[in-house]
């Protein structure tokens, strides 16, 4: 994520920290807010450095295109936006990968002949990445959304600004589109689900997300191929976007 986004990769320590505290790990809501100011202090000064020391990077190129606007040259991007595009990239980007591929790992050695699947056939491995991602919940709670008109759902008018909090783990659990959707299915195809959101709510780093989960399994899969549990989890991170797991006994 460093090397993508164009953060210098021995300056991780000075936001690893933030962005869990951002996420709500393990901390107050005050020490929440004073994690995002740090991290956007540090984005800022970045965006800084990237302007004068550009590089072959993501904000490199995001910086160029809100200095065209800034000129006069129509560029669709401002610098409020490369701000919030950064620190979603330090959040999102880093730390809700790790704590999915956390759970990720769980749910694959509850059962090991799941994870012997994997093993035996890497060419599931792109199947099996949507499936727990349908599987397992991407995040705690809801998102807000607000009717702009109204519209019928489940025989229940909602009118135009409401407040809509659809359950996309919920959704991701409705027998009618999933069958067995309880059961963790490797193989799950077509697998429609909503991990993501959808139409103009889908998230814009949905394919790096689906990348990094990959490649972490599959270099789990090559270091370890004998991974088995030995027991559940004695911690679990419960007060970020992503519940998950914060020890994993296992043997290899």
């Amino acid at each position: 994520m460093c090397e993508l986004v164009g953060i210098p990769y021995e300056e991780r320590a000075s936001f690893l920290a933030a962005a869990d505290a951002a996420l709500g790990a393990l901390v107050t809501l005050e020490e929440g807010r004073e994690a995002t100011h740090q991290l956007r202090t540090y984005m800022t000064a970045l965006l800084e450095r990237r302007r004068r020391a550009p590089g072959g990077d993501i904000l490199s190129s995001l910086v160029r295109a809100s200095d065209r606007g800034v000129t006069g040259e129509e560029s669709g991007v401002d610098e409020e936006s490369v701000l919030a595009f950064g620190l979603s990239m330090l959040v999102a980007g880093y730390r809700t990968t790790t704590m999915f591929l956390a759970n990720a790992v769980l749910a694959l050695l509850t059962e090991p002949d799941r994870y012997d699947r994997l093993l035996g056939d890497r060419a599931l491995l792109p199947t099996a990445v949507d499936e727990l991602l349908r599987f397992l919940p991407v995040q705690n709670g809801v998102t807000v959304l607000q009717a702009r008109q109204d519209v019928t759902v489940g025989g229940r008018t909602i009118r135009a600004g409401e407040a809509v909090l659809p359950v996309l783990a919920a959704a991701n659990r409705d027998e009618r589109t999933f069958p067995e959707a309880d059961r963790l299915v490797l193989d799950r195809q077509p697998n429609p689900h909503l991990a993501f959101g959808r139409g103009p709510h889908n998230c814009i780093g949905a394919h790096l997300a689906r990348a990094q989960l990959s490649v972490g399994l599959e270099a789990l899969l090559d270091h370890f191929p004998r991974l088995r549990l030995t027991g559940q989890p004695s911690a679990w991170e419960d007060h970020s976007p992503v519940r998950a797991p914060l020890t994993l006994p296992v043997t290899w």
